[in-house]
């Protein structure tokens, strides 16, 4: 794909009109005649354009003018870049790009995709002249698009071209002639297609063709001798590969070669008109389809060079870059193929999977410059946790307004919408930050949720779910727990038990309190829903998550290494810091346990039951007593025990017990009694150790000390101090301060 345009740089605007040369301006470089001028400066690397247009405003206008493109295609002073459509972590949508001239730099990330396609899959992607098209597509509940999205690499931007005329997802995608070509696939309401459309890239028009010889199910395509090839699946009774070919003198498909279609069994690419195909079925062989004696011949073994499939083959010039699993990239020349000299390698690319999340954080605290910095790292601020929530999500909860500006400003779609169809204003207006829902309107923001305002937000009528269809999942100190169906997604039912819903007091204080807790939004706390009205029990809705809980994990796995220990208490630390700062009161978990911190299915971790035990506490002078069996004892900090007046603190007590059992593999002091180790604790001042042998060797650095005290950090205002003991049989202890 050659695009001569830095596509990590959005400029303010393209150039229109005469050509600039001519134009009665200051001199594009004082001194000199503007030809002479332009020809130093378009001879400067493409790298360095984005710095050249924050020279003066003449000098942008100049790079962004197609004067300037024809001027360095004239010249042979074009660059081509290889760009790479692939999904992150999250399942969303980017785009890396590749300068062939400085390979070592790596594979750079593009900045601001559509955010309707960030979900996509199934999607064509191809390059005509210096324009990138974005085609159809699904999701996962989604059916097939027409859509169509054009990045302009003249103006650095992203703009919906005209739809196909048909919808498709998984299609052929080549470009011919200045043209695309979008060949079968499946099709909108499960149909297939037997079509193909073509694109004019000039006039901006779709035409449809119909021919029956086209397969929807296709697999790959290329474009060899002016023809297009498209390889379709493969059956599942023989391993024919069948294959059909588009001749654009006629405008007729037909069958391919048979004898060509034979060997194709892999990533294809063509170089200077002879086709070379990846053969991965045994080892990795790179095949070269000679035409003059109509045969596949084998031309080098790439075998210990290569990932394994899926890969991908690009071709510049003499060279075949071969792109594998995270977007590690084996580049050698045809000539040199034989016996692989000269190859260059460039490693994986290590996507920045924690960036979103650090923007999901940051957009939550009210962290403008956190946010600008992952920004600039390149994440869409469209991107979203497993609920869907996003980062203008949060930042309406929270009341942010300097970001939710920054986001909106950034492109952020004001009315996307979670998993449970609330919009940023819905949260916004829900916790009621009217100059955030005055931001979200004037920027045509909407509330589809369309709260009565009669109701509390929190509450469900009971007919909306089904107690009778409900599956037992759990059951803990304060209640069973259900998995339910409500609107068509699973979540968990939590029942408050009748020894403590009975009073009335604990009852009303629970019912005020969960008004706060339909407020709270962020990425490291399950999300509450809110409580079955008019339900004859006390029963409430959180997101259900089926990967289960910070215990389940120890008990399977036991030891974490310690990558993962410090990962996993980094959501914890991020979950309760929100807690802790939340204004104008903390929330204070009290039961900060292994069970009580479940796992999404991203990886991460969420805490759960924050603020329960208050209620079981006030119930406790009525007879209720939090019991031993449910761990709370082992993880209860020694003021909750002794019945001190407590703070903040007893959360980061528990919490560096949790750290300790992940490096431990499990809680210490196991073979006693929870009570007594509690009791231990609280009046005799007894700590857990890490015995040597499980001591991470990592840990003892430095370095990875201060990693402990960021994530103890995150507690700050605790007021607090944690011991952790060293390695070996010493009673020594490193200590924090947090104020």
């Amino acid at each position: 794909a050659s695009v001569d345009r830095n596509p990590m740089e959005l400029t303010e605007s393209g150039l229109q009109g005469p050509s600039l040369v001519d134009k009665a301006h200051a001199p594009l470089i004082s001194g000199l005649p503007d030809d002479i001028a332009l020809s130093c400066l378009a001879r400067i690397p493409r790298e360095y354009h984005a710095r050249l247009k924050c020279v003066s405003k003449r000098w942008r206008e100049l790079i962004c003018s197609e004067e300037w493109h024809a001027y360095r295609l004239k010249h042979n002073m074009t660059e081509t870049w290889i760009y790479a459509l692939c999904k992150d972590k999250f399942e969303q949508l980017c785009c890396y790009v590749l300068d062939p001239r400085m390979p070592k730099r790596g594979w750079q990330r593009m900045k601001g995709l559509p955010p309707l396609s960030l979900k996509r899959k199934g999607m064509g992607f191809e390059v005509v002249g210096r324009k990138i098209f974005l085609l159809g597509g699904c999701g996962w509940i989604e059916d097939a698009t027409d859509e169509v999205y054009c990045y302009d690499a003249t103006l650095n931007t992203w703009t919906e071209a005209a739809p196909m005329s048909t919808a498709r997802c998984y299609f052929a995608c080549e470009a011919l002639d200045d043209k695309i070509y979008a060949i079968g696939g499946l099709g909108s309401n499960s149909s297939d297609p037997h079509s193909w459309d073509t694109y004019d890239s000039h006039t901006n028009c779709w035409t449809s063709h119909a021919d029956l010889n086209i397969i929807p199910d296709t697999e790959d395509s290329i474009v060899l001798d002016g023809k297009i090839y498209i390889r379709c699946g493969a059956s599942a009774v023989s391993s024919h590969v069948y294959a059909v070919v588009y001749e654009p003198s006629n405008g007729t498909w037909q069958h391919a070669d048979a004898d060509m279609v034979s060997g194709w069994r892999g990533p294809a690419v063509v170089v200077d008109g002879t086709l070379y195909v990846l053969d991965q079925s045994s080892g990795t062989r790179l095949m070269m389809w000679q035409k003059d004696i109509r045969e596949w011949v084998a031309v080098g073994r790439l075998s210990p060079l290569l990932t394994r499939p899926p890969c991908r083959l690009i071709a510049l010039g003499d060279c075949i870059f071969v792109i594998g699993k995270g977007l590690s990239t084996v580049v050698f020349h045809v000539g040199n193929a034989r016996n692989m000299d000269g190859v260059l390698r460039i490693p994986s690319q290590r996507i920045d999977s924690d960036g979103p999340y650090r923007l999901l954080y940051c957009s939550g605290k009210g962290d403008k410059a956190g946010v600008i910095q992952e920004l600039e790292k390149g994440v869409e601020p469209n991107l979203g946790d497993y609920d869907k929530r996003t980062a203008l999500h949060l930042a309406s909860c929270e009341n942010c307004t300097e970001v939710v500006l920054l986001l909106l400003e950034k492109g952020a779609d004001v009315n996307s919408t979670d998993r449970w169809g609330r919009t940023p204003l819905s949260d916004a207006r829900s916790s009621g930050h009217e100059d955030i829902c005055g931001i979200l309107e004037a920027h045509g923001g909407i509330d589809p949720v369309g709260l009565d305002s009669q109701t509390p937000c929190y509450e469900i009528d009971h007919t909306e779910v089904d107690m009778n269809e409900s599956i037992l999942i759990g059951e803990g100190a304060y209640g069973e727990v259900y998995l339910v169906k409500w609107r068509g997604t699973e979540v968990a039912a939590k029942t408050i038990r009748s020894s403590i819903a009975s009073n009335q007091m604990v009852k009303k204080t629970f019912l005020k309190e969960l008004a706060l807790w339909q407020k709270l939004r962020h990425p490291n706390i399950v999300q509450f829903l809110g409580v079955l009205k008019d339900s004859d029990r006390l029963i409430f809705l959180t997101e259900y998550l089926r990967n289960g809980s910070l215990y389940d994990i120890l008990k399977k796995k036991g030891r974490l290494d310690p990558v993962t220990a410090v990962a996993y208490a980094l959501d914890i630390a991020r979950g309760m810091n929100y807690l802790h700062q939340h204004k104008p009161h903390a929330i204070i978990h009290r039961d900060l346990t292994p069970r009580n911190v479940l796992q999404d299915e991203a990886g991460h971790l969420k805490v759960t039951d924050f603020g329960l035990s208050k209620f079981a506490q006030e119930k406790d002078a009525y007879g209720y007593k939090m019991t031993g069996g449910t761990g709370s004892y082992r993880y209860m900090a020694p003021e909750v025990y002794r019945r001190e007046s407590y703070g903040k603190s007893v959360d980061v007590f528990s919490f560096a017990l949790l750290v300790h059992e992940m490096f431990q593999g499990g809680p210490s002091n196991r073979e006693d009694a929870p009570e007594q180790v509690a009791d231990k604790r609280a009046y005799e001042d007894s700590r857990p150790y890490l015995p040597s042998f499980v001591y991470p060797e990592p840990i003892k650095k430095k370095y990875d000390i201060e990693v402990m005290t960021l994530v103890i950090g995150f507690f700050k205002h605790a007021g607090t101090r944690i011991k952790i003991a060293v390695p070996h049989s010493k009673k020594l202890s490193h200590s924090w301060r947090i104020s």
